[in-house]
Parts: C-alpha cells; structure tokens; sequence
C-alpha cells in the first residue's frame, strides 16, 4: 500500500492508494480511496465512546432556612435568612422546634447539631432554657462545606396566669393561648375583661405583639401624636410603616377611639397581604347591605378563610364595638395563616 497517511488530528482529505500482489508476484489493479477527516462536534462524545466527564458541583448553600415552634408558629431570624449570611439570633418560649432547610443544589447534602447533638431535619428537636446552639453544616458534591448557625434563646416559660373572669367565656382557650405567647395581658386586679371593648391603639399593640417586625417603624406625624400613650408608640408606628393602618382625613389618628369589627378586619386584611379594596358584592353575611363598602372585600375574603366569623344569624355587625375576646379570636386565626 502506498499514498498519503491519514493524520485524524488534522482536518483535511487524503488519497489512499492500495497495491496488492500475492504470493506468486501477480498484482491486482491500483485501488484509491479519499479520506475526509472533520472537526468533532461540540457535543460529541468522548474518544472512548462514554459520556463526556462532568465537574462535581461546589454549592454548598443554603436557599432556606426555617425553625417552627408549635404554637408560636414560625419564629423570626435575625437578621432575615439570606444565603450568604451565615450566623442568626432566634428567640422562643417553646420547648422544642422543628428545622427546615432547601439547598442551593440538589446534590448538597445537610447535618444538624443542637447543643453538640445530631438533630434530624423535620422532627422535633428539645431547646434547654437559655441559649441553644444550632449548627446547620452543608457539604456540596465536590465535598465544599459551608456552615450556617443560629443562636436560639429559649425564655423561662412564665407561669400562665388564671384570669378571675375567663374560666367559663367561650373565648376562654384563645384568651390563654395569645397570654401564653405574650400578645395580651390582663389587668392588675387579675381580670382580663374579655368583652370590654379596644380601643385602634390596643388592638396595634396586640397585632405587633403577635407579629413581632423587626423595624422600629415612622415618625408620627398625626395631629394628635401627643395622644398616643408611650406604651403603644412604637406598635402604631411599626403598624403605620406597615400600611396596615392610616389616620384619618383631618390628619388625626384617634388612638383611644373604639375600634369597630369593620375597621379590625380591614387592618388583618392588610396584614395578611387581602386586596381589601371593597369591591366585593356580597360578604355572605345576613346583614351584607349594612356593611360599609370600604370593608367588604376585607371581610368577604376573612370569612372565605375562616379568620373572622359572623354573630348570631349569620350577621356581622360591621359597626359594632371589637371587644378583647374577638379581637385575641381574630390576632390568633391571622397566626395560622400567616404560618400555613
């Protein structure tokens, strides 16, 4: 055989030139052949003929981070979970917290150790009283880690107290509940009068209790600024910043007026994220036409949730007064469904 040699390294064509004599001397006809030798494709495969080879991942983050307690629902990290920030504060009263991670990557792989102990993801974990040590360690595919930790500090559960005049009121387990997580407390002769009426700056305070924002909220500006006690200062202006609540148009605020069921409901709607623009038709109430236009979709769409309930004969009575019960009744239902 004679001719050109293929280099399969070298894009090009090559003539192949083919001589053959046999054992006697006889020679056959000169056979030629050309030879293309192309690029490889991008996507090609391997010269072995496998998949080509692929790079271990190094994400070893985290996308979130979540510790429930029972009752207190979710509690807040301090600062806020961002991926890159890898040390938290958390405060509870609870005994025990469930943890919830996602990783950046679904390859990651994630330990838990509270107080030096392997924690399992999704189950109860115990806190002691004081301060608790969770270190959450992530370990990418490559075998990169990265470990995140957060700082819980559990208060000494306080003793509930036993209201002189709860035991047999039908709201006499949500009274205990919002005691227990520190939204309400009662009075100094130890009563909690859970059908006195609450005035818009009690009920601001009971609502940020139970939410607990992280902001020190806006200056006040309202005519009657000087009104507001400086127990419900700050509540009124985290709720202002908020946009759960707004003055009125004379520029007051009103903090020791009565607050109606109407005006609750609106503010719950906004915490809850509720349109609340009043364009429903109808609430589904026995009393629907006496309802103001302003509050009807906040309490159409609190009913469809369960949040609010009507009073006897399906009314709601819009403009009636909010009292305590009703409003610790209404503070605990947002909860739940802040934390669905």
């Amino acid at each position: 055989m004679s001719g050109d040699t293929v280099n399969t390294s070298v894009v090009g064509s090559y003539t192949v030139n083919y001589d053959v004599t046999d054992l006697a001397g006889n020679s056959a006809d000169r056979l030629s052949r050309i030879v293309t030798v192309v690029a490889p494709s991008s996507g090609g495969s391997s010269p072995s003929g496998g998949s080509p080879s692929s790079t271990a991942s190094s994400n070893a983050g985290l996308k979130s981070l979540t510790l429930s307690a029972g009752e207190e629902g979710m509690l807040k990290l301090k600062p806020e979970f961002r991926t890159d920030v890898f040390t938290y504060e958390a405060d509870t009263n609870a005994a025990q917290i469930v943890v919830g991670t996602a990783t950046d990557h679904g390859a990651a792989k994630t330990t838990y150790r509270l107080n030096g102990q392997i924690a399992a993801a999704g189950t109860k974990a115990d806190l002691i009283v004081g301060k608790n040590e969770l270190i959450i360690q992530v370990q990418a595919e490559d075998g990169t880690t990265r470990t995140y930790t957060v700082n819980i500090n559990r208060s000494s559960q306080a003793e509930v107290p036993a209201y002189s005049d709860t035991a047999r009121h039908w709201a006499a387990r949500q009274i205990e509940q919002a005691s227990r997580l520190g939204i309400v407390s009662g009075y100094a002769d130890g009563s909690f009068a859970p059908n006195k009426s609450v005035s818009r700056a009690e009920f601001l305070v009971m609502l940020m209790n139970a939410l607990q924002p992280q902001t020190n909220g806006i200056e006040l500006e309202f005519a009657d600024a000087g009104s507001i006690g400086a127990w419900a200062r700050s509540a009124v202006a985290q709720a202002l910043q908020a946009g759960i609540v707004t003055g009125y148009g004379d520029g007051t605020f009103r903090p020791h007026a009565e607050i109606t069921r109407s005006e609750m409901a609106v503010m719950i709607a906004r915490t809850l994220g509720l349109s609340a623009k009043g364009n429903a038709s109808d609430t589904g109430f026995a009393d629907d036409r006496d309802i103001p236009a302003w509050a009807k979709e906040a309490i159409a769409e609190l009913k469809q949730l369960g949040v609010v309930n009507g009073k006897g004969a399906n009314s709601f009575d819009s403009a009636g007064l909010s009292t305590r019960a009703e409003a610790v009744t209404v503070v605990l239902n947002m909860l739940e469904q802040l934390n669905k």
